[in-house]
């Protein structure tokens, strides 16, 4: 039987598969990623609703336990209500492609460059800017350009 990750990527065009993960300026090492995984590249032409907000890349990967990850690549600084709609926008996709009865561990993430001013921190934390996934809310997480993705799992699989 196919594992999770293979059966959605099949489900995903292979136009908008990527590779690397990085734009404007801004990039996250997929070094040590859980195996198997894909990257939806979100700007692709080929997924619906081209004319809505959306994040810059969904990470699906793992074998036992599957990773969802929407990302979000800030160059510069953190903006919390726009790069809250964008995850928000990735959620809101990745609920419609991930069967309703399969488990998957949901990590949204905002990669930024800039610095991390202690107010729009704070403002990532307030239940008002948690991202929702099927019926959960959930923190957004930090990851400064250039880190690895695995940085930032292994942070969320000790705090469950």
């Amino acid at each position: 039987m196919a594992s999770l990750v293979s059966r959605i990527q099949s489900t995903i065009p292979s136009t908008c598969h990527a590779r690397k993960c990085g734009m404007r300026g801004c990039s996250v090492s997929l070094k040590n990623a859980p195996q198997p995984f894909f990257l939806i590249q979100m700007d692709c032409d080929e997924l619906p609703g081209q004319n809505e907000t959306r994040c810059d890349y969904i990470f699906i990967g793992g074998s036992n336990r599957v990773w969802l990850v929407p990302m979000e690549l800030k160059k510069g600084a953190l903006g919390v209500s726009k790069v809250m709609e964008q995850l928000q926008a990735g959620a809101k996709f990745a609920e419609e492609i991930i069967p309703r009865n399969e488990q998957v561990s949901f990590l949204p993430i905002v990669v930024f460059g800039g610095k991390a001013h202690h107010i729009e921190v704070r403002k990532l934390r307030q239940p008002a800017n948690q991202i929702r996934f099927r019926g959960q809310r959930f923190n957004i997480q930090l990851l400064k350009c250039g880190s690895p993705l695995v940085e930032a799992i292994n942070k969320a699989s000790k705090k469950r």
